[in-house]
């Protein structure tokens, strides 16, 4: 969004345009600490498993023969001082990474901050312009009813009573609008202090973001050699019944409304939370058939599906193995205050998801009905790297698998969480770096952790005795 857009002072969807642009930039920012952070933890995994390497290696030989074995090994050595090295340089493009995208995100959250409260101190002028602009009205027909003044010095004594009420009347519909006009000016004073508060906000967001180009290509070079890169997410072969065959156009959700229907030119999804921002939308005929709904990705992959819910059509059309996850608001594009506004209104679409890993998948709507749909790539599995490899022995692994060192929030994978989420061998490979875990393949099974030895599956006896 470009960022240079003012709100003016009387426009609260000016500010809420945005606010909404500094949501979608905060959420971009938040993508990229977390992808680099990612990348981080892989690097210090992997150093601190080349500095283990290097210790031994250079563990002094006990004869002759593991000395000949010390000399021919002095290259190796060489070498993972300089992968060491390597993970090094990565680890510190990462943090610096890290901490340019964790400015911008932050400077950017204050920003957007700062546009809804120039939202609320606009809506709060507008309505008290409103109600001067109707005090001051009000005031001004009493006056023209009073004016000009046409009594004769004779004129009934109940004539100038009714000048005197009039006249008092006025001095009341004065003060009224004096009040308005106090409200409006008061109200003007806190519309300008937060716009120099968020334009002050806003440049400090723009200026946040400056770094972090060359920090990404610094941190791409540094790392270039030793991450694995990471396949852009795709989103391709996408199929969408529908009613009338209209055409499927695929977009980037980039603010919180977008068009509904390719068939429809004034429909819109709004109110679209900002964690959706980024997620492809398959922009389709406006009322889904039952036939199928088709895409392939290349990675794990959330998707989120709106039905309609007048006559509890969205429990009659609900695709298998969908659950909540909100709603979303469906505008007909009427204008407030029309007849056909009044009759349709804003409707409400209850959202639902379900988690896809990559690969070509389908689902059907079991009742047609007005819907869409949205594609986001997953998150990345809550694993982390305790800084620990597991060596030849089995005793070494148990030792390794009784540590846990993962930050809050995160945790070390078990067997049984393998088995329980569904993760394919593809899934797995489909993000970067190496995780420790706690599980262990004997004998053809996968147990539930390093120590225990039943199988995840039950179907195999496992040959690893602990005892």
């Amino acid at each position: 969004g470009d960022l240079t857009v003012v709100a003016t002072q009387s426009s609260e969807a000016g500010a809420h345009n945005l606010y909404v642009q500094h949501a979608s930039r905060s959420a971009q920012f938040q993508r990229a600490n977390e992808k680099a952070t990612q990348v981080l933890q892989a690097m210090k995994d992997k150093e601190n498993n080349l500095l283990a390497q290097r210790h031994a290696a250079t563990t002094p030989a006990p004869n002759l023969t593991a000395n000949h074995e010390n000399r021919s090994a002095h290259y190796s050595q060489k070498v993972t001082d300089a992968n060491a090295t390597q993970c090094r340089e990565c680890g510190n493009a990462e943090e610096a990474l890290i901490a340019a995208t964790q400015a911008a995100l932050t400077a950017h959250t204050a920003a957007q901050t700062a546009a809804a409260f120039l939202g609320l101190a606009a809506k709060n002028y507008a309505i008290a312009s409103q109600g001067f602009a109707a005090a001051n009205k009000e005031y001004t027909q009493v006056v023209n009813q009073m004016c000009p003044i046409t009594l004769t010095y004779n004129a009934a004594e109940s004539a100038f009573a009714s000048i005197a009420s009039a006249a008092q009347d006025l001095k009341q519909k004065a003060l009224i609008a004096q009040q308005h006009k106090a409200w409006e000016i008061a109200n003007k004073t806190v519309v300008d202090t937060a716009q120099s508060q968020y334009d002050t906000a806003a440049a400090r967001a723009t200026a946040a973001e400056q770094p972090i180009a060359a920090k990404k290509a610094t941190a791409a070079a540094a790392c270039a050699s030793i991450v694995t890169p990471q396949a852009q997410f795709l989103l391709t072969g996408v199929v969408s019944a529908g009613r009338k065959n209209a055409p499927v156009n695929v977009v980037t959700i980039t603010e919180s409304s977008v068009k509904f229907a390719t068939n429809r030119d004034k429909y819109k999804l709004k109110n679209i939370p900002s964690d959706m921002f980024g997620s492809f939308y398959v922009q389709a005929d406006h009322y889904k058939a039952t036939g199928e709904q088709k895409f392939t990705t290349n990675r794990p992959v959330v998707v989120y599906v709106t039905i309609d819910s007048r006559g509890d059509v969205n429990l009659k059309a609900l695709p298998d193995g969908f659950t909540r996850y909100g709603s979303l608001a469906f505008d007909h594009g009427f204008s407030p205050g029309t007849p056909d506004f009044t009759k349709y209104g804003v409707v409400d679409f209850p959202m639902y998801k379900k988690a896809f890993p990559p690969g070509t998948h389908s689902f059907q709507f079991r009742f047609a009905c007005a819907a869409a749909w949205f594609v986001q790539e997953a998150p990345t599995p809550d694993l982390c790297g305790n800084g620990q490899r597991a060596v030849a022995k089995w005793s070494s692994n148990l030792k390794v698998c009784g540590g846990n060192t993962c930050p809050s929030g995160w945790h070390k994978c078990t067997g049984q969480d393998v088995m329980s989420a569904k993760v394919t061998y593809t899934w797995a490979k489909s993000f970067s770096g190496c995780y420790n875990f706690d599980a262990a393949h004997d004998c053809g099974g996968c147990s539930e952790t390093c120590t225990s030895r039943k199988d995840v599956s039950g179907s195999r006896k496992l040959c690893y005795d602990a005892s």
